[in-house]
């Protein structure tokens, strides 16, 4: 898995390529939303257009991400998720717990 981060205003939008799963460098997800989180980021988005497979180790990262959003009172939100990976946070139940936006402009704008 490849991240970039870019900012939007007061969001920090991470852009994900390749495959999220066990042995991959998903423990960098981690630290790099941890480090916006530190830095007063109240919203962290989650590009996964990039994201071609995901297992269950890579949907705990994504649990863990957003625990740490939480914690921090801040909001994180998934950004055009392909198909795959939909499915799999769907058969999950994630798409409960997370946001999911194909519109950039509209996973950016805050909410309360």
């Amino acid at each position: 898995m490849q991240l970039e981060r870019r900012w939007h205003d007061a969001a920090e939008i991470f852009t994900l390529t390749g495959d999220l799963v066990l042995g991959g460098p998903e423990l960098e997800l981690r630290s790099e939303t941890q480090t916006a989180l530190e830095d007063g980021r109240s919203l962290l988005v989650l590009d996964l257009s990039g994201i071609v497979r995901i297992d269950s180790a890579g949907i705990g990262e994504l649990i863990s991400c957003l625990k740490q959003a939480r914690k921090c009172n801040a909001r994180l939100v998934l950004l055009r998720p392909s198909r795959r990976v939909r499915d799999a946070l769907l058969l999950c139940g994630l798409d409960q717990l997370i946001e999911m936006y194909v519109d950039e402009a509209e996973a950016v704008r805050q909410r309360p």
